[in-house]
């Protein structure tokens, strides 16, 4: 009796612990797939809970499963109370329409987002909106519109935690315009603050992308050490948009090194996660085609890792015409190409040397 009385109390007290703080508190602390379970439990007790909804938003963005966060996110909108949750519902639509490739959506709700911060006083909100404005110039190309709202939106914030982000994406648009440097200044800015604000997820994801900058400056040991750290800490979290970044990251880096054996099983990696999880496999399926045209005894591998995947195998054929994978190719040879042409000049002057006595 005295056990099933226990049992009975454990089980209500559990119940009465679950509630919308607790899936905050788990997706502020990184713990995804509990913050899942929780948010999944309160909207079985309460389909209309905006604040449970908002969790689930999160928690499925973070963990990179982008069409479960919009169903949750167009909740928000159609719950939302006041101006403070439409304006927390634009946010979230607006990020995850951006995932998915709707920039002109995507871009609607930012400015949405925009419009209702300033509307309301909003110093806070109107940063993080002028930073994702700035993220969908900066995936339509216009490079210098991103650089100029990113740099507005970090000239509102105080809070080192939300200039982390910011200071990031304006180390990538350095970085796609070339500026390497600058994108190294920024993106350790960012790592530093995201690390003394505790949020370490958000660090390794930057130590991706300054890993990937090291590898465009043919620093390939550096860049090995911090994509290690940082695809270790992003899959620690079950972050799976970002554990599928750090496999593209890692095909290019061992396709730079003309390591290709290992540049073909993170694609592969890559290509799995990314099939299962519906990302853009382009890239992925990009580099094999290329190592394959490179190393055609390499077919062998791909077909025992991928276990004769016909799918793959076939997208793979036809991605030999994609001018990404004839570039890849292109590059691949002038590499090996300017590497040999070193030693025929040093050995060149010993032959006239031996004519001219």
């Amino acid at each position: 009796m005295k056990k099933l009385l226990f049992a009975l109390l454990f089980v209500w007290s559990s119940a009465f612990a679950i509630n919308e703080e607790l899936c905050r508190s788990l997706v502020n602390a990184g713990d995804y797939s509990r913050a899942v379970q929780v948010g999944q439990e309160l909207i079985r007790r309460n389909p209309n809970s905006y604040w449970a909804h908002l969790c689930l938003t999160r928690a499925y963005y973070e963990v990179g499963d982008f069409q479960k966060s919009l169903e949750h996110a167009q909740a928000l909108e159609r719950l939302a109370r006041n101006d403070e949750e439409l304006s927390t519902a634009y946010n979230r639509l607006g990020l995850v329409y951006s995932r998915l490739g709707d920039l002109d959506t995507a871009l609607m709700y930012h400015m949405r987002h925009l419009s209702l911060s300033r509307k309301m006083g909003d110093r806070r909100g109107e940063a993080i909106a002028l930073n994702n404005i700035a993220l969908i110039y900066e995936n339509k190309g216009d490079y210098q519109k991103a650089l100029e709202y990113y740099m507005r939106s970090l000239n509102l914030k105080d809070d080192p935690r939300e200039k982390a982000p910011t200071l990031n994406n304006i180390g990538i648009v350095y970085d796609k315009l070339g500026d390497y440097k600058n994108a190294e200044r920024y993106l350790k800015q960012a790592i530093e603050l995201a690390e003394k604000s505790g949020d370490f997820h958000g660090a390794g994801r930057r130590m991706l992308n300054l890993g990937n900058i090291y590898r465009k400056m043919k620093n390939y040991k550096l860049a090995e050490e911090l994509l290690s750290e940082g695809l270790e800490r992003v899959k620690r979290v079950g972050d799976s948009y970002w554990e599928f970044v750090g496999y593209n990251y890692f095909t290019y880096l061992y396709f730079d090194m003309r390591d290709y054996k290992k540049s073909l099983e993170y694609a592969y990696m890559a290509y799995e996660l990314g099939k299962r999880m519906g990302y853009n496999n382009s890239n992925a399926i990009e580099y094999i085609s290329a190592i394959l045209l490179i190393r055609p005894e390499l077919r062998a591998y791909i077909e025992e890792i991928s276990k004769g995947d016909s799918e793959l195998l076939k997208a793979v054929e036809e991605a030999k015409s994609w001018d990404g994978v004839k570039r890849l190719v292109a590059e691949a040879k002038d590499s090996q190409k300017q590497e040999e042409t070193p030693q025929q000049q040093e050995q060149a002057p010993k032959k006239g040397s031996q004519k001219r006595k």
